[in-house]
């Protein structure tokens, strides 16, 4: 696997460089906080907010985009009411700066239940061993008893 220049730049926290073409993720909030991250430009550290992860994954500074993003998803302006809220994450190619660059946007995940309308094609692909469950996954939001109902049909 190669390396992404802007990997060498701030290596701690989730950025661009980190996702594979169309990729995303599906991550759980954790807790929400201010860190002082190093900026290269100032060659200081700046104080900043940043989500962490249930899962595995790199802490994300978070802009005023995708603060709004995750208030609006999680209905709520307070950090507290996000615990445990999952969202999705990908790049999107934004104006910026009088360029076009590759930003980490975060999205809502649907709730896949019996009455969604892509409820009886994820069962059918699932049965005919098209997709997993796992992959299923990383576009909705399924609770456990509707993934057992899902991975019986």
């Amino acid at each position: 696997m190669k390396t992404h220049w802007k990997k060498l730049q701030n290596p701690d926290y989730l950025g661009s460089w980190d996702f594979q073409p169309q990729e995303i993720k599906l991550l759980t909030i954790k807790e929400v906080k201010k860190v002082d991250v190093y900026d290269p430009q100032t060659r200081k550290k700046e104080p900043c907010s940043a989500c962490f992860w249930i899962e595995d994954t790199k802490p994300m500074i978070l802009n005023t985009t995708n603060a709004k993003t995750i208030s609006a998803i999680m209905k709520s302006n307070f950090i507290e009411d996000w615990i445990g809220g999952k969202i999705g994450i990908r790049l999107e190619n934004v104006k910026a700066f009088g360029d076009y660059v590759d930003a980490v946007r975060v999205f809502d995940l649907p709730e896949l239940t019996p009455n969604h309308p892509k409820w009886n094609g994820a069962a059918k692909s699932i049965k005919s061993g098209q997709v997993t469950i796992d992959q299923v996954k990383k576009r909705f939001i399924i609770s456990p008893e509707n993934e057992t109902l899902l991975c019986k049909k």
